[in-house]
């Protein structure tokens, strides 16, 4: 007995020194990173706070069960644990000082990403709850931006990659992370990428993740589809690109046409490449189709809000105008080439049926169970189209003009995509264009800065308590489990 004895007290003598250390390890961290990360103060101590509640306060329940076979029980539940929460924080923390080290020449630039990333979530975030949406999980912050180039593509990250043996899902995570490639820093009217990947992040925290979606689409959506007569394989094709669609969706609601003029460019591929993907199952929409959808959405969405009636026509015209012009540049690029069309015949005949069942369905639960369709979480409107045009046409004419009137940093992303179009609209670009761009980035830049939001959302602020212990219960059982196998 006394020889079982001490071996519990070693035990337990080790296990609360390993909690000492990552406690301390977690609060002088961020004492020291308090000043230079003052922007990300609260994204740090939701992680921390989250990071506690999978701890224990004390470790007096492992010493009353002395002996007992329980005691090595949780006292490898609780190894596990720290080694779990270990590995979640250093994530994490490596994640900041990547982005926000004294050497990182990005530092500017990804700090005006941020705020555009902060103003998607948490306008999003907000119209859901003026909504009286069902919001499943209630965050007062903003998703983080992670420097990552290597596979060339912003992301929202779905699972956090961490070495234990289970990762870390979007949905359980105290800060969601969007991974974005550096060299699309480089140009601010690229920014409209974080558009679609908050989407994702939005989705998500409304109880839509990549799960429940492929649930529904194979529930609500393949059947709907069965009945309207879409053959079998192109129904399953829809379900599987229900996630990316959504957040496609998303960013027009939050963006507006901008974000078509971005992804076409993203998506301007060899014609051998586009036909390839046509053939091969892929999350994503092929581009022939993808751009095809985009402006169909755009079509059929009537521009809300009010202003003066000669602003109001102004404003709906250069709307129409802008997407008629994206829809000649998609012509242009692949609707001659009569092997794509052959290609897509089915899916484009498929859209008539499958878009209303998309944006028009209702599918959000808001207050006493009701539905909301998609569509109702637009947010782009007339006037913020007016504002929109207006400063694109100043930085146009003058990229070192700053706009006065107060932008959203969303919205300061399609202005920017507006004006770097409005540069090459003649077809002949300033003998000056190098300089005129370097100039629009900084303006850009400052104008975030002089637009950005609050740092967190503070109507969620009273739920953080209970949030975290429930985010962190469902990774605690996740990681258990995993321990166990």
């Amino acid at each position: 007995m006394e020889h079982t004895q001490g071996l519990v007290e070693r035990i337990i003598h080790n296990l609360d020194r390993q909690l000492g250390a990552l406690r301390y390890e977690m609060r002088t961290w961020q004492e020291q990173a308090q000043e230079h990360l003052k922007d990300h103060a609260r994204q740090i101590e939701d992680v921390r706070l989250w990071t506690e509640a999978l701890l224990p306060e004390s470790l007096a329940e492992l010493r009353s069960l002395g002996g007992a076979p329980a005691f090595f029980e949780k006292s490898y539940e609780l190894q596990a644990l720290i080694s779990g929460v270990l590995e979640v924080w250093e994530y994490y923390r490596d994640r900041f000082e990547l982005n926000f080290g004294p050497l990182t020449r990005y530092q500017t630039w990804i700090s005006g990403a941020e705020w555009i990333a902060a103003d998607c979530y948490q306008t999003a975030m907000e119209h859901a709850r003026q909504l009286d949406l069902k919001i499943s999980t209630p965050r007062s912050n903003s998703p983080l931006l992670q420097l990552e180039s290597q596979s060339g593509l912003p992301q929202s990250v779905a699972n956090l990659r961490i070495t234990s043996p289970v990762t870390l899902p979007r949905q359980f995570a105290p800060v969601p992370i969007i991974v974005l490639p550096a060299n699309l820093m480089a140009n601010s009217w690229g920014f409209l990428a974080l558009h679609h990947e908050v989407g994702h992040d939005v989705m998500a925290d409304l109880g839509w993740h990549d799960g429940a979606l492929a649930e529904y689409g194979m529930v609500v959506l393949k059947p709907r589809l069965d009945a309207q007569g879409v053959p079998p394989e192109r129904a399953l094709h829809w379900c599987g690109w229900l996630s990316e669609l959504y957040a496609d969706f998303f960013a027009l609601w939050l963006a507006g046409p901008a974000f078509v003029g971005y992804m076409l460019e993203t998506l301007a591929l060899p014609k051998a490449e586009v036909q390839g993907r046509s053939g091969r199952p892929s999350r994503y929409p092929a581009p022939f189709l993808r751009i095809h959808i985009l402006l169909k959405i755009l079509e059929s969405h009537k521009l809300k809000g009010s202003g003066s009636s000669r602003t109001s026509s102004k404003s709906r015209a250069d709307f129409q105008k802008r997407v008629q012009g994206y829809w000649e540049t998609w012509k242009t690029l692949y609707d001659a080439d009569n092997a794509l069309s052959t290609a897509f015949a089915g899916f484009l005949g498929d859209l008539e049926t499958v878009l209303p069942l998309l944006v028009d369905t209702p599918m959000f639960t808001a207050a006493f169970g009701e539905k909301v369709p998609f569509r109702d979480l637009c947010l782009y409107s007339l006037p913020e189209h007016d504002v929109v045009t207006r400063v694109a046409s100043g930085w146009a004419r003058e990229p070192a003009q700053v706009a006065q009137a107060p932008i959203a940093p969303r919205l300061i992303a399609s202005a920017t995509r507006f004006a770097f179009e409005e540069l090459f609209a003649a077809g002949t670009a300033p003998a000056d264009l190098p300089a005129r761009l370097e100039t629009l980035q900084g303006v850009v830049l400052e104008a975030v800065q002089k637009n950005k939001p609050s740092p967190t959302l503070k109507v969620f602020d009273v739920e953080a308590g209970p949030r975290f212990q429930a985010l962190a219960e469902r990774f605690r059982t996740a990681l258990l489990e995993a321990y166990s196998r």
